[in-house]
């Protein structure tokens, strides 16, 4: 346990303790380990009298929500505490090969030395507690030897361990000191020594055994931190004697004096320096020889190890305490290291030491954000009769902990305060910032009150009870007997990973799947329930195609290709007019420097269409069916009207495309009024291809498909962008010298990418395979091969938006118009007027786009872009038509022949853009794009938060419902898109007239928007946690809400809701 006081997080703290304060701070080191001990008390109590290990009896105290958030903290505090041993071991490995290791390698070796070092565990658990101790010796040895080098005054010493106060500090001083009892105390540490002192097999039916117990521990303890605090106090006062504020000049020429290696990181520089483990080490070096340079690294490679392998045994009871998920330790240092890694490679392989060591300083204060989770929950349990019994804190001890737990909030209110001073002050940045901390400082709170309602019952049990509501878990059987119970945990093979876990075996007792969370039995909702006689729904043909039957291979291309289809009809409104301009405008504006946007626009919405697949394939029911028998009466229209604007949104930026092709195919001779009327008929000819059978039209999308990879990629090859600036652009975060424009455009690829209809689409498109419901071998099987599919036909949908940025951010960079006029000119380009007269920059759009290729590359290069135009305005013409019968007839039970959809909804988009075609100039046709870019994102929460709510659903998944990491990633989505809108809104409205006619009812607008989400994720949040939150979903609900429960809760894969594809024909139910 006491490895954590000694990770590189709490030596980068102490030098800079010592190099800020000298010895004046000494005090409050010393006060923290002895804060550190009272937790760690409680913790080891709480482990031998309760047999419940923090996680286990936080899982089985706190309802759903608030117990996943406690877990979602505690993962967050050990992947912050594994990025400073990563780092710390990184730049140990640079001093001792003098700089031959890159710190990027050294981060990279961390991966294999971790999983080295955890096989010691195969030995025997004494052989590894007795390495641990090893290692801490190392670095009582190392640390101590510098200590006797350096010589600090004694004096100075002793004065500051028993003075409080700090001569002379100012602000500097005051952060650092308040971040010590971040760097301290972990709060990971505290549900570490909950489970490591189980074992020790303590007879827990005597309480001689266990009182005695308790008093070992404690002295133990005690040591292990003394040996901590005294390791800490070297590193103080090392830094304190040695060091202050001086010069990097002065350093310097220590440095050369001794023939430093890293001498050069203080050359050129008279500035005072601040100081790290990196430049600690180097000093060391430089003031009093090499040698002491060396060990220094030594004792920081021994912290970063032991850190690291104490880290891996907390996420893994963190993990199975809460989660109930039990994992191998080494797939558990894979994701916690892998986390930890991928940030901490990309700073070390393309930033300075500054940013990798200065990490250190955020990681530090992100550990005091998180203290709260790990003391507070300690409080309530140990303070608890229920717990403890007549073991539980004395009330002083109770005090002291809330004393420290108070200290720490206000702490963590005083590093908010400091944090929120240094950022820009406008509203759309501390809008989101104030938010967070209301519901940091609000659960918090809640924390507290169930804190209280249960060590004082009496005065606050009823408050306790409403807090908790049905999903607070009864531990004992009648209140308050003073019986030590049984352990939870059957034995005590901690680290070889033999200790009994209780999980639910959701496959082989289906039912429990879905009741596990809600304590009560449910029904299937009727989308999923009636057959396909009660209900003669449509898909999009008159025929489904045959799958082969699940077999005993892993993979089969041939399976792969009787799946293959939907996909790629999917991938198609990634790849609309819409998107094309979204990404032409991207390299325009920002370069390369937005391709790892775009690369994550296209993996969130794999993400998403994974889900809407699952759904189709798993429930029978599409999204809008299933939203339908979900929602109450007038959501559920509402619900349809957004789509139905998304749809139409996107009918007019696919209008827009062809009209533009078709004018730059014809040399102007079809003006674009003429080109959006020509779309009605065209479309109307191409549904006419589906008489020939599905796996046709499935190939004519796929020609269209492969049409825009060869125009586009045709382009990409002219024009032979840098690959190293293409690949540097998909790997590196962040965009150069970017300002509000390119802040404008990246978060509005969000919503050019990922189409809120597209997912109804999905749902429904995958239905079109004859899966076999009843057998789960065949859903899964579905499941794998539509995720393949859909991720082929979305790397193939990135490839060609990367075409097209690339190409512009080659080809074009903000170039003057006379410039490109003139080229045109000399290229015999029919639309050089559009260029002339002005030699202002221009705003690149697909009309532009084209013709601008045409002048720089030759004319072949502008009628190819215009047939991949082409391509792109019909393909995603036709799949629109599709997805809009499929949510008419889901939401409304309305079903209508397909020239009938098309009619409305072309005339809908047609229109507005025959208007602004026929009476206003091109710049107003084709910046409509822009605006209807923005409508796509406004609308996509209407489809996230739906399809997160069923898919996370065991009603409509069974054992099929989302992972909840998953689950997490989708609403971590959802809420982006929200912050996304709310960022569009206030830009938008900044441009608008400041009068009150105009501001009141755009209020009101947003007003209801948000109030319409906020709807939405409460019914979500009643479906997929119906213990904590099914009452009031019930009451949103009303007597509006279908009546989904009912007696059963049979979990079994039910009949599928659509029976045939048809989408033509037949009559409405």
């Amino acid at each position: 346990m006491s490895i954590a006081y000694l990770d590189p997080g709490n030596i980068e703290s102490d030098l800079q303790t010592g190099t800020l304060a000298r010895f004046d701070l000494l005090w409050l080191l010393l006060l923290a380990h002895i804060l550190g001990l009272l937790m760690q008390r409680l913790a080891a109590r709480l482990g031998v009298v309760s047999g419940c290990n923090l996680a286990e009896a936080a899982s089985e105290f706190y309802p759903a929500v608030p117990r996943f958030l406690l877990w979602l903290m505690v993962e967050v505090a050990i992947v912050g505490s594994d990025m400073q041993e990563v780092i710390g071991t990184a730049i140990a490995l640079n001093l001792l090969s003098n700089g031959a290791i890159p710190l990027w390698a050294g981060v990279l070796i961390t991966i294999v030395d971790t999983f080295t070092f955890l096989l010691l565990d195969k030995y025997g658990l004494r052989r590894l507690e007795a390495f641990f101790g090893f290692l801490i010796l190392t670095m009582a040895v190392t640390f101590g030897y510098e200590y006797v080098v350096v010589q600090p005054d004694q004096r100075q010493v002793l004065r500051g361990l028993v003075v409080p106060g700090c001569r002379g500090c100012g602000g500097r001083q005051l952060l650092q000191a308040v971040g010590t009892i971040g760097a301290v105390i972990m709060p990971h540490n505290i549900y570490l020594h909950s489970a490591l002192v189980q074992s020790r097999d303590v007879n827990r039916q005597d309480r001689r055994a266990v009182r005695e117990a308790n008093k070992y521990f404690f002295v133990e303890s005690s040591i292990a931190l003394f040996v901590s605090f005294l390791i800490n106090l070297f590193v103080v006062s090392v830094f304190a004697q040695g060091y202050s504020e001086q010069a990097m000049s002065a350093i310097y020429n220590s440095c050369v004096a001794n023939d430093n290696p890293h001498a050069d990181i203080f050359s050129g520089n008279s500035s005072k320096l601040d100081m790290d483990i990196y430049r600690g080490g180097v000093f060391l070096g430089c003031q009093f020889g090499l040698a002491c340079m060396y060990i220094w690294a030594v004792g920081i490679l021994a912290a970063g190890q032991s850190s690291t392998m104490t880290g891996t045994y907390a996420g893994q009871f963190v993990m199975e305490g809460f989660l109930r998920l039990r994992w191998k330790r080494w797939q558990r240092v894979l994701l916690t290291r892998s986390l930890a890694i991928a940030p901490t490679v990309l700073l070390a392989a393309l930033t300075d030491i500054n940013r990798l060591t200065g990490l250190n300083d955020l990681l530090n204060v992100l550990m005091s954000q998180q203290l709260p989770f790990a003391l507070i929950p300690i409080l309530t349990f140990t303070a608890s009769g229920r717990y403890m019994s007549e073991f539980r804190n004395h009330p002083v001890i109770s005090l002291l902990a809330a004393l420290l737990s108070a200290a720490v909030v206000a702490i963590n209110v005083f590093f908010m305060a400091v944090f929120v001073q240094q950022l820009p002050q406008v509203w759309y940045v501390l809008a989101p910032l104030g938010l967070a901390c209301l519901l940091y400082f609000c659960f918090i709170i809640y924390l507290v009150v169930l804190a209280c309602a249960e060590i004082f019952p009496v005065c606050c049990g009823r408050l306790g009870d409403r807090c908790r509501g049905r999903g607070g878990q009864q531990l004992l059987g009648s209140g308050g007997d003073s019986e030590i119970v049984e352990p939870l945990l059957g034995d005590n093979h901690f680290y070889s990973g033999l200790w009994t876990v209780k999980v639910l075996h959701v496959l082989s007792q289906p039912n429990t799947g879905t009741q596990a969370d809600s304590g009560s039995s449910q029904s299937e909702p009727e989308c999923i329930s009636q057959t396909r006689e009660q209900r003669q729904q449509s898909t999009y043909l008159d025929e489904k195609i045959a799958v082969p039957q699940p077999g005993q291979e892993v993979f089969s291309l041939r399976k792969l290709w009787a799946y293959t289809g939907p996909g790629f009809l999917m991938s198609i409104a990634y790849l609309d007019p819409g998107n094309i301009e979204s990404d032409l405008q991207t390299g325009t504006l920002a370069r390369f420097d937005l391709l790892w946007l775009l690369l994550l626009a296209h993996i969130l919405g794999l993400l998403m269409q994974r889900l809407a697949a699952r759904l189709g394939v798993v429930s029978g029911c599409n999204l809008a069916e299933a939203a339908s028998e979900f929602y109450p009466a007038v959501p559920r229209f509402l619900l349809w009207l957004m789509v139905e604007v998304a749809i139409v949104g996107s009918d007019m930026q696919e209008v827009i495309g062809t009209a533009i092709a078709l004018n730059l195919l014809s040399n102007g001779a079809i003006p674009l009024w003429a080109g959006v009327l020509i779309t009605i008929v065209d479309t109307f000819t191409f549904l006419l291809l589906d008489k020939y059978g599905l796996r046709r039209l499935e190939a004519f999308f796929g020609f269209l498909i492969l049409t825009m990879a060869v125009t586009f990629g045709y382009e990409y090859v002219v024009v032979q962008p840098d690959q190293r600036q293409v690949l540097r652009g998909l790997v590196v975060p962040g965009c150069r010298g970017c300002g509000g424009r390119q802040l404008l455009q990246a978060v509005g690829t969000i919503g050019a990418v990922i189409m809120p209809h597209n997912i109804y689409l999905h749902s429904a498109l995958v239905q079109s395979r004859d899966v076999n419901r009843q057998d789960r071998r065949a859903v899964r099987e579905a499941n794998k091969y539509f995720f393949v599919e859909s991720s082929i036909a979305l790397f193939v949908s990135f490839l060609i938006n990367l075409f097209v940025v690339s190409v512009f951010a080659q080809g074009y960079s903000e170039q003057a118009m006379s410039a490109i006029y003139n080229s045109c000119v000399a290229n015999d380009n029919p639309h050089a007027d559009i260029f002339s007269g002005n030699s202002s920059k221009l705003d690149m759009d697909i009309y532009r786009g084209g013709v601008f290729l045409g002048c720089q590359f030759g004319l072949a290069c502008m009628y190819i872009w215009a047939v991949g135009i082409l391509a792109a305005g019909q393909s995603s013409t036709m799949t629109g038509t599709y997805a809009g019968q499929f949510v008419m007839e889901g939401f409304l039970r309305l079903r209508w022949k397909r020239w009938q959809r098309v009619l409305l909804t072309r005339s809908l988009a047609i229109a507005p853009t025959v208007l602004l075609a026929a009476l206003t100039d091109i710049n107003r046709l084709t910046g409509l794009n822009d605006l209807l870019n923005v409508l796509m994102s406004q609308q996509l929460p209407f489809a996230l938060i739906p399809i997160l709510t069923f898919t996370a659903s065991g009603r409509y998944m069974s054992e099929f419902r989302n992972h909840p990491v998953i689950s997490l990633l989708a609403a971590l989505l959802s809420a982006a898109v929200v912050a996304i809108n709310v960022f569009f809104m206030a830009v938008f409205v900044q441009q608008l007239p400041q009068v009150w006619y105009v501001l009141a009812p755009l209020g009101l607008a947003c007003l209801l928007y948000f109030c319409f989400i906020i709807y939405l994720v409460v019914l979500a949040c009643a479906e997929i946690f119906p213990v904590c939150c099914g009452r009031l979903g019930d009451r949103c609900r009303g007597r509006g809400g279908q009546q989904l429960l009912g007696s059963g809760g049979d979990s079994e894969i039910v009949e599928p809701l659509l029976g045939d594809s048809e989408l033509a024909g037949g009559t409405a139910t």
